[in-house]
């Protein structure tokens, strides 16, 4: 799903999860091969991503995959979404210009079982 030429499985996908139909869908996206957030300071973090997109409208799409429970997967997920979401991010740039950022953990073990997928925004 996160490779060049697989964008269209990729849409699908999504669209699926987060319930997007009609004006609401992903009709085109980019797989960006650049998977790698690189460490910005010394002693920072390098994070790895499964699949690094962007839809036609700018959002910002990280999916993760785990199959086993290391206990970090929410600092982990957090620590991702948060470095992508303000990766392009400008000195000075107001927050509300920043893309939606997207989310999605496939995980192999219960995570967070409580939570209901709730949509911030729809278009």
């Amino acid at each position: 799903m996160g490779e060049k030429g697989d964008e269209e499985q990729l849409c699908a996908f999504l669209n699926a999860v987060l319930e997007r139909k009609g004006q609401d869908a992903i009709e085109s996206l980019e797989n960006l091969e650049n998977k790698t957030i690189t460490a910005e300071l010394i002693g920072d973090k390098t994070s790895i991503l499964d699949v690094r997109a962007r839809t036609g409208w700018g959002e910002r799409v990280n999916i993760e995959v785990r199959l086993r429970n290391l206990g970090n997967m929410d600092r982990r997920s957090l620590f991702y979404w948060s470095r992508e979401f303000f990766r392009e991010m400008e000195a000075g740039q107001d927050y509300r210009e920043s893309p939606n950022g997207i989310a999605i953990n496939i995980v192999n073990y219960e995570f967070m079982s409580h939570i209901v997928y709730q949509p911030l925004w729809r278009r």
